[in-house]
């Protein structure tokens, strides 16, 4: 009897991370589920609205699918599927009466506010956001170093592509002195 609940349980534990898998997939690749796509993008707009930074669109569409991957990661560890889920459920909910997709995106918003688990997802997207200012920040850093390596790499080999010069010449004129002294 034991081991037949065991199993039952697994079974439902599968399940669970299978519809979980599902639920990140839709976060991390956009298409794949409009809902979600529609509610990241309220909650894009939500934090530009918040207060209008920089690092919220830093990096366009690559910054954009990095930020989803994020936000998908700390979603699944911050034991918020739930409630992301629940918001999607809400979109849905919304563009079933609307009629349609393209509703506009400032009266859904209006309606998530009103639920608490919105705030505690859009704080989850803002710091998701915050890495497309420590990635570019980095980028820039990184890329700062390569050129100075760069720089003196070119330089160095100059110098010695001048030394090689001067000292072809030294020998040049080495040879052009024994012609002369032995003519």
């Amino acid at each position: 009897m034991q081991e037949q609940f065991d199993a039952t349980k697994k079974e439902s534990a599968a399940e669970d991370s299978i519809d979980d898998d599902r639920i990140l997939k839709a976060i991390i690749n956009e298409g794949v589920d409009p809902s979600t796509d529609y509610l990241l993008k309220c909650i894009q707009k939500a934090l530009e609205a918040k207060i209008p930074m920089a690092y919220a669109r830093l990096a366009g569409e690559n910054g954009l699918r990095m930020t989803r991957a994020a936000f998908a990661l700390l979603i699944k560890f911050g034991d918020m599927l739930e409630d992301f889920v629940s918001l999607v459920d809400q979109v849905q909910f919304f563009n079933e009466i609307e009629g349609t997709q393209t509703t506009d995106l400032n009266a859904l918003i209006k309606i998530l506010k009103e639920l608490p688990q919105f705030v505690s997802i859009r704080n989850k997207w803002e710091q998701a956001s915050k890495m497309r200012k420590w990635i570019s920040d980095m980028k820039s850093k990184l890329g700062g170093k390569y050129e100075t390596e760069l720089r003196h790499e070119v330089l160095k080999k100059k110098k010695e592509a001048a030394a090689k010069a001067a000292e072809a010449k030294k020998e040049e004129d080495k040879e052009g002195a024994q012609i002369d002294s032995s003519g």
